[in-house]
């Protein structure tokens, strides 16, 4: 299609510019003519165009825009329904959920106290029931020790009689010799009797001599039998006794061991449900152990007991190995730190386990339990040990650290006021 030309209908050919045109500007004081080139004339044209195609566009994006918005505000309207319907569903599960955990909580926290309150109850009988063993263990060993004592003397009756017996036994073998020596003799008279019968004065004589030798060898003979039955009946009797001591002293083990089973089962099984490791306490107690007041510690119930003292000599061992076990488990109860921190009037508001953070709300582990009592209420240490931290720590506040025993630590946080300085060694309460 051809353009035509502003002055004429004819068709324009193709390429064709527009020819420059002349605008003429009058004032009532001047006249400026301003020429206008063909780009200017295409350029203002192409603006023109571009201003008149903006204005339809920008009104048709108007028009759509406005019924989008429509349209948008009431999906807007509905998310805004269904998504306070689901704040709704889910602030309902939420307090569900707290009211369970609270629930779980405090079925918890009662469980461990009842727990806690059983193992303070066990903890006690058995300390009571161990300090009336040692007593128990203490009378026996005295029982014990004066039956050796009463072993070892009548060891000693049985040795002078064994050498009486000896003696006797010599006697009676020097009798009979005496007595064959006398035969001998008597031969040796008759010989002699024989070859000299013609003196009849000196035969009476030998032959008196002969009848005192054998009557002496006989009343020899007779005193050695005697003795020898003596000595018989001593070691008869003397054997009884000691069997009889055997029987008290094995019923006396048997005693002793089923106390000591007994005191130690029931130590050990406090230890147990608190999940320590026993035998590395015992380890360690025996090698820190220093000296102290109190109950008997024995030496290596082994190194007490000669090597050929025979099954008694184990068992005794054994005693004295057990009643070792139990007062060094009962040094590391009495260090460890199980005594309660508040000793006046307190709440207990949270122990340890899960619970609801205060601040953000959501589950958390609390390692630790919170007693609530008036400000200035004093704190007390549960073991003895030596304070490694004393002062202020972020989300704590003021705070002081215990090393006990045996890789234990207290922590003790939200204090009012801290009493002690860091390295300070503290005891239990």
């Amino acid at each position: 299609m051809n353009d035509s030309d502003d002055r004429g209908g004819a068709p324009r050919p193709r390429g064709w510019r527009p020819a420059e045109r002349r605008l003429v500007i009058r004032t009532d004081s001047s006249t400026r003519a301003v020429r206008v080139s063909p780009g200017a004339q295409i350029g203002l044209g192409l603006a023109f165009a571009a201003l008149v195609g903006w204005g339809a566009f920008s009104t048709a994006a108007w028009l759509t825009t406005g019924l989008e918005r429509e349209a948008l505000a009431e999906r807007l309207e509905a998310v805004e329904q269904r998504f306070e319907s689901r704040i709704a569903d889910l602030e309902g599960e939420r307090d569900e959920r707290i009211a369970r955990l609270a629930a779980e909580r405090d079925d918890v926290v009662a469980a461990l106290l009842t727990e806690r309150d059983l193992l303070r109850r066990d903890l006690h009988d058995h300390e009571s029931r161990l300090e009336s063993l040692a007593d128990e263990l203490s009378a026996q060993q005295m029982r014990l020790v004066d039956s050796a004592e009463a072993e070892r003397e009548l060891s000693i009756a049985l040795e002078t009689l064994r050498a009486k017996l000896r003696d006797a036994v010599a006697r009676r073998d020097a009798a009979m010799a005496a007595e064959a020596e006398m035969a001998e003799t008597l031969g040796e008279a008759e010989n002699r009797l024989a070859s000299v019968e013609e003196t009849e004065t000196d035969w009476a004589a030998t032959m008196e001599a002969v009848t005192a030798a054998l009557d002496e060898a006989a009343a020899a003979r007779d005193a050695a039998r005697e003795n020898a039955a003596n000595a018989g009946t001593a070691l008869a009797a003397l054997r009884e006794e000691t069997a009889e001591a055997a029987a008290r002293r094995a019923q006396m083990y048997e005693q002793l061991e089923d106390a000591l089973t007994v005191g130690l089962g029931a130590l050990e099984g406090v230890f147990d449900r608190a999940g320590l490791d026993m035998d590395r306490l015992v380890d360690t107690v025996r090698r820190e152990y220093g000296g102290q007041g109190g109950p008997f510690i024995p030496a290596d119930g082994a190194a007490l007991v000669s090597a050929d003292a025979g099954p008694e000599g184990a068992r005794v061992a054994a005693l004295m190995a057990g009643l070792e076990r139990a007062t060094l488990l009962k040094i590391a109860a009495q260090k460890l730190p199980l005594a309660v921190p508040v000793r006046s009037a307190y709440r207990f508001t949270s122990g340890f386990g899960v619970r609801r953070d205060p601040k953000n709300g959501r589950a958390r582990m609390h390692k630790g339990a919170d007693f609530a009592a008036g400000r200035g209420t004093p704190i007390f240490a549960t073991g003895e040990g030596v304070v490694t931290f004393a002062g202020w720590q972020s989300g704590y506040g003021r705070v002081v650290k215990i090393q006990h025993a045996f890789g234990f630590e207290t922590v003790y946080a939200h204090m009012h006021r801290i009493r002690v300085k860091k390295g300070a060694r503290v005891a239990q309460g």
